[in-house]
């Protein structure tokens, strides 16, 4: 499983071997399809072992943020992270499954929605605490954040540069927010009493000057 995710990861699917994969774990080729079916068997493998990996992460991380926005940036900024740190993964998953049209029907489908889930989770809390508006639909959400994400993630997957993570999760976040936020009632001070109150405010200043 090392082996193919190296050789998978470095290569990409197309050119990637099950000689180079079976060389590098240090057994003969046959070896390998008595536990594999198939190259793209191996890949499923791969790519399942990875998300189990990521939705452990995203789970544990998670306990140490407080707060429905910095929970919604933990969860943009980790997968910012999968990108960089993952590139070729990353890049086997939009370029090779999800154009596979038997990929709804596959185990890595149903981790991609445990993993997508964190994010909806959050969305969801945020509306019952009243942090975000009643009316926003959960799974637009959703899309429009790992769809964000994918879109700058491009500049790496083609090899274009890298990406200020922190940057990019804050910029992303503080667009949506105003969106989704939840309007605040009108404070019942009136504009009249509150430049009242500044008017003492400033001549409290003066006089202690």
């Amino acid at each position: 499983m090392n082996a193919a995710r190296l050789v998978f990861e470095t290569a990409g699917y197309d050119n990637a071997s099950m000689a180079e994969i079976a060389a590098r774990a240090g057994i003969v080729e046959g070896t390998v399809y008595l536990y594999f079916d198939s190259k793209k068997d191996l890949m499923h493998r791969v790519i399942a072992e990875w998300y189990e990996g990521l939705i452990a992460s995203v789970s544990e991380g998670l306990t140490r943020v407080v707060g429905v926005r910095a929970r919604l940036r933990f969860c943009i900024l980790r997968h910012l992270r999968v990108y960089v740190e993952d590139t070729g993964l990353a890049d086997l998953m939009i370029r090779e499954l999800r154009r596979d049209r038997k990929f709804y029907e596959t185990e890595i489908y149903s981790l991609n929605k445990r993993y997508a889930a964190f994010v909806t989770a959050e969305i969801l809390d945020g509306i019952k605490q009243g942090e975000l508006g009643p009316d926003i639909v959960p799974e637009i959400v959703r899309d429009l954040i790992f769809g964000g994400i994918e879109h700058c993630a491009y500049r790496i997957l083609s090899g274009r540069g890298g990406l200020d993570i922190d940057l990019v999760a804050d910029r992303i976040l503080g667009t949506l927010w105003p969106g989704i936020a939840a309007q605040k009632e009108a404070s019942s001070v009136s504009i009249e009493d509150r430049i009242a109150r500044l008017e003492k405010l400033v001549v409290a200043n003066g006089e202690e000057s």
